[in-house]
């Protein structure tokens, strides 16, 4: 059976949780950096970034993987995998995420099959709320094409 100390309508520490990464993971750098400035990172698992340059770097992983993945990262034995929801703006207003025993996402085939249905309802959500892909002035300059996609290089010229 499937056991989660999280219930629906509980605050989780953005920088630690999944759903709140992935939503630092697409604003603009300098946002975060003001938003965490002077701020006590609170480790809730040995993954936790404590430090701004880590918090950075996992921000970096999951926005080049347009999703944030947790193998156990808030709760043991629990997997997880969010993507970012955006509004008209280009916006990233909330996150979908897919939780489970950390044995339901064993495997490439597993974890691509549930990324793939993930990054799928996040791009119908973002879409539903008015999102058309990233603005030429979008939020951190992303250059995917969807939610839940990795970032594609720009290309030269």
């Amino acid at each position: 059976a499937f056991a989660s100390n999280i219930r629906i309508g509980s605050r989780l520490i953005a920088h630690a949780a999944n759903m709140g990464r992935i939503i630092l993971a697409h604003l603009p750098g300098e946002r975060v950096d003001r938003l965490y400035a002077g701020a006590a990172f609170k480790a809730v698992t040995p993954h936790t970034a404590v430090t701004l340059a880590q918090l950075h770097a996992q921000l970096e992983t999951d926005r080049e993987a347009g999703l944030a993945w947790s193998n156990g990262n808030y709760e043991a034995g629990i997997s997880s995998v969010a993507a970012a929801i955006f509004d008209i703006t280009d916006t990233p207003i909330a996150a979908l995420n897919v939780s489970g025993q950390s044995a339901q996402f064993a495997g490439v085939a597993r974890r691509s099959q549930i990324a793939a249905q993930v990054a799928a309802a996040a791009y119908e959500i973002s879409q539903r709320l008015g999102w058309h892909g990233p603005q030429a002035t979008g939020s951190a300059g992303r250059d995917e094409k969807k939610p839940g996609t990795p970032l594609m290089s720009r290309a030269a010229g």
